[in-house]
């Protein structure tokens, strides 16, 4: 999405593709259009209106990510870009949109969890930050289901994963629950794409 503004700036919201990605832009769009209304459309004294644009949904629109990139970055009217939904393609915009000609082009991010798109400062060329993330890191979300586990009172805990965020995922759970006094009594892996939902089971 897009912002656009009415007089000299604006926003792009880019519109996800895919079937799991449409799932979480779906779910976040109340809250955008509710804000968007309280603040009566505006920034100050500049009219805002948000702008679908279409966004890159796999490894198929890897191009698709750097052309969108360079032309939000030309279009002057352009003040911020929702998204993009995936880590991989806003790993290839962040450097481009940091760039515009115009001053870095904000970028804010419901779902991106890869480290390296704000620890990596070559990211950033402007020497200004111009990426926001609201999804927590990869490297935390074992330990908050930890967190959240002690918070109910349980002692004892399964890990079901899928395998997308890779082992360092479990590994950092497994870890964070001994150090916490959380047993990890097993563990499954399960095909999300499988309605069998098929499992592997692990015993600790």
């Amino acid at each position: 999405e897009v912002i656009v503004a009415h007089r000299t700036l604006a926003a792009v919201h880019q519109e996800a593709a895919d079937a799991e990605v449409v799932v979480e832009r779906i779910e976040a769009e109340p809250g955008r259009e509710l804000r968007h209304r309280e603040r009566g459309g505006a920034a100050g004294p500049v009219e805002l209106e948000r702008e679908p644009h279409p966004a890159q949904a796999g490894a198929e629109d890897f191009f698709r990510c750097g052309t969108n990139a360079k032309a939000f970055s030309r279009n002057e009217r352009v003040v911020g870009v929702v998204g993009s939904y995936q880590s991989f393609c806003s790993y290839l915009q962040i450097p481009i949109t940091n760039q515009a000609p115009g001053g870095p082009l904000v970028m804010i991010s419901p779902s991106n969890t890869v480290e390296l798109l704000t620890e990596e400062d070559g990211h950033y060329p402007s020497g200004t930050r111009s990426f926001f993330r609201l999804a927590a890191l990869n490297r935390l979300q074992g330990l908050a289901q930890v967190e959240l586990a002690k918070q109910l009172g349980h002692e004892r805990l399964f890990v079901l994963d899928s395998g997308e965020y890779g082992t360092r995922y479990v590994s950092d759970l497994r870890a964070h629950a001994k150090r916490n006094g959380v047993t990890v009594v097993g563990s499954a892996r399960f095909d999300p794409e499988d309605d069998g939902t098929r499992m592997t089971y692990g015993s600790e």
